[in-house]
């Protein structure tokens, strides 16, 4: 659905002509173009219902067009450039992101019972069905062998954790990496190595459905949680926040993710 110049005029002067932005005849335009679509997405596949109603999936692609219309489009070229003065490619650019975001909710919360929907979604959303699967499933293979790596390195088993703990907040939740330090901190802090190492494979198996844990790769972890210090004490039954360095539990989260994924960049380099 196309929209007037006009319309399109009142927006970019509501979004970049004041002092303050204003969203008014954003959220206006995106109701106008993208509503229908997202309607007939959920008519189409109901399994979207799983995350919420069209309200809910509108109230997403409204954040995401109000963080970056201005950045990603009206100014792409640069803040002292024009204005990039296109309708017609407005409305396409909107309907790529309400696609994507729309996309990126089936692959990453719907039931895995209902992911064999997955090529209906995809030719209903325009997108190269082979193509699509192919790049989620070498992104996919990537991650669980970053992850066994990991697990297998000749490192300390509380900055593995650490990293394990990161990779499935993220995996799961599509958290930004700078936020989960602090999130880190304040669910694994209190809890011993043996809770949190269960901790973090139950929310693998839940939120994280392609993840793959093998048995020798859980064995290899028990193992080394089953270690004792030189006091006849398992490594296990430590409280996580008493490997935390002098400078504190979140720095010493960034820290040891830090340290293990420079480990895995010097190999990918290889």
């Amino acid at each position: 659905m196309a929209i007037a110049q006009k319309e399109f005029d009142i927006m970019v002067q509501e979004m970049i002509g004041g002092d303050t932005p204003q969203y008014d005849m954003l959220i206006e335009i995106a109701e106008q173009v993208l509503r229908p679509h997202i309607k007939r997405w959920m008519f189409k596949l109901p399994a979207l219902k799983q995350y919420g109603t069209d309200d809910d999936i509108m109230n997403d692609v409204h954040v995401l067009l109000i963080t970056r219309t201005i950045s990603s489009f009206l100014l792409k070229n640069g803040a002292n450039e024009p204005v990039n003065n296109d309708p017609d490619g407005f409305c396409a650019w909107i309907y790529t992101v309400a696609r994507n975001h729309v996309w990126s909710l089936f692959r990453d919360k719907i039931n895995p019972d209902q992911k064999h929907l997955a090529p209906i979604l995809l030719e209903e959303l325009g997108v190269d069905i082979f193509e699509e699967m192919a790049e989620i499933e070498r992104g996919r293979s990537d991650l669980n062998d970053s992850f066994s790596k990991v697990m297998g390195m000749n490192t300390a088993i509380y900055k593995k954790l650490t990293w394990a703990a990161q990779f499935v907040i993220i995996a799961s939740t599509n958290r930004a990496k700078h936020h989960t330090s602090d999130l880190i901190d304040k669910r694994f802090s209190e809890v011993s190595l043996f809770a949190m190492y269960k901790m973090i494979k139950m929310a693998a198996r839940r939120n994280v459905h392609w993840m793959e844990l093998s048995p020798e790769l859980d064995e290899m972890v028990l193992f080394e949680l089953n270690k004792t210090d030189d006091d006849g004490n398992l490594y296990g039954d430590e409280l996580y926040k008493n490997f935390y360095m002098a400078k504190g539990g979140k720095a010493s989260i960034s820290d040891w993710i830090n340290r293990i994924n420079t480990i895995l960049r010097r190999e990918a380099d290889k």
